[in-house]
């Protein structure tokens, strides 16, 4: 039998943070196949899925949530947590496509093929759209199970506004876990987080913050931020995703390497980036030649590169490194597109992005979060204010995430699943228009990537000699 769990549940419902109320307001739609045998049980592969996810909504009350407005609040379009108290929300829905004259593939083609996201019609694997339309209910998780010939495909969508990576990864720790319990599998090493990470959430709540010198959370010492008059229009291009794709590609281990090598910077001043700094620097590069001609631009085009960043290291006091939330930031960096057009040296935009990080840090004095969270504090409302790149994407701007710590693959959901998850992976339109998701090491040493373009550019930038140097589409 399975042992029992360590009761690790936060019996209180959380209060929003500052950076809570200004972070993402969609469904996160993950994408996860399971290989599954031929006469595998659809009911009972059901009802293991209800079981755990009841039990890990019971450690993590938040999930049992949906998000509505709080009229009284002092800042305009607030919202607030609220337990689902009804049953109008089926908490795990079942899509059969097993004898589907319409969707044919099985679970073999799509693993041949490396599961491409074209394979995935959010109208038909995916039980929510990024956004909520005006007067839809929110709940914080929403669960379709897609049984497909030889497998399934297990959407899980979180509403991003309660948690960032991090938290997503708390989450679904927990409930492989609890998945594994339901099977009556023995649990020798159950997942057990410190109080803190419950606790913490505090700092970002405390009034007044632990502010920098010379700090007092303007909106000058954030451009990464912006205030819009007219949402409606200012993120019309974000808002719909018609002419937008996600795609897979992989970099192997030694085209990681090569990379790296190649975006070294020749400063002479013991300057370093990182892997991940070379490969922001690789997909801004390609996603702009993919979009613009260099000879249409007359060099006054800019374009905005948002990278989010986690702000639990970045505050005063530190905030535990697993804690509870969204802890959602950003970093900024800026070119004309001509001139990111007019190079191949990445080795020139790797820099370029690591000075953005060490300047965060050095010009915040280790409190970058906390002057957000006072920046949040002083606006009147809570609707207005987003990141700066979210006003052109697709387009000039570009943003970016990376969930590369977030050991995903290794998780063990129990012998009736399979094991593990074969992928991760995107409806076809991608995650969000425009942004760029570093995924975590693949199991065979490589990094898998998500990009998000427009449709009609896609095959441009598979040819991209740059691009192509160390990307293979999948």
């Amino acid at each position: 039998m399975g042992s029992t769990p360590d009761v690790q549940s936060h019996s209180g419902i959380p209060q929003l943070t500052p950076l809570e109320q200004i972070s993402p307001r969609g469904w996160v739609r993950y994408l996860f196949p399971f290989q599954l045998p031929e006469d595998y049980d659809v009911e009972a592969v059901t009802e293991l899925f209800r079981r755990s996810l009841q039990a890990t909504k019971e450690r993590f009350p938040t999930l049992a949530c949906e998000a509505v407005p709080d009229p009284d609040a002092r800042q305009a379009n607030a919202l607030k947590l609220q337990k689902i108290t009804d049953n109008e929300i089926e908490p795990v829905i079942i899509n059969d496509l097993r004898h589907s004259t319409t969707f044919t593939t099985t679970f073999a083609d799509l693993k041949v093929k490396n599961f491409p996201v074209s394979s995935f019609p959010a109208r038909i694997f995916t039980r929510c759209p990024i956004w909520p339309a005006p007067g839809q209910r929110v709940p914080i998780t929403t669960v379709q199970i897609n049984f497909i010939r030889g497998g399934l495909i297990l959407n899980w969508n979180l509403f991003h506004l309660v948690g960032d990576g991090q938290a997503f990864y708390n989450w679904i720790r927990v409930w492989a876990e609890e998945t594994r319990r339901a099977q009556g599998l023995d649990i020798p090493d159950p997942v057990c987080y410190p109080d803190r990470i419950f606790t913490d959430r505090q700092i970002a709540h405390k009034q007044p913050q632990t502010l920098p010198n010379g700090k007092a959370g303007r909106l000058e010492d954030h451009p990464e931020y912006k205030i819009v008059t007219d949402p409606a229009t200012q993120l019309a291009k974000i808002a719909t995703t018609d002419g937008h794709v996600g795609q897979i590609f992989y970099l192997s281990a030694e085209s990681l390497q090569l990379l790296k090598r190649d975006a070294q910077p020749q400063t002479g001043d013991g300057s370093y980036v990182s892997t991940n700094d070379a490969l922001s620097a690789l997909i801004w590069r390609s996603v702009m030649a993919a979009q613009f001609d260099v000879s249409e631009l007359d060099g006054s085009e800019i374009s905005v590169y948002n990278i989010a960043i986690d702000g639990r290291g970045r505050s005063q006091p530190p905030i535990h490194p697993q804690a509870m939330g969204s802890f959602l930031g950003f970093i900024q960096v800026e070119l004309p597109i001509k001139k990111i057009l007019e190079t191949d040296n990445l080795a020139v935009l790797a820099h370029l992005i690591r000075k953005a990080v060490t300047a965060m840090d050095k010009n915040f004095s280790g409190s970058f979060i906390n002057d957000v969270v006072q920046l949040v504090n002083n606006q009147n409302d809570l609707g207005v204010l987003i990141p700066t790149s979210f006003l052109d994407v697709p387009g000039r701007n570009c943003a970016q995430t990376s969930w590369e710590k977030f050991k995903m693959y290794d998780l063990d959901w129990g012998h009736v699943l399979g094991g593990k998850i074969a992928a991760i992976r995107s409806p076809s339109c991608g995650i969000l228009n425009g942004m760029q998701i570093m995924y975590p090491q693949h199991p065979d040493g490589g990094r898998e990537m998500l990009v998000g373009i427009y449709e009609k550019r896609l095959e441009k930038l598979c040819c991209d000699p740059v691009w192509t140097r160390y990307a293979v589409r999948r």
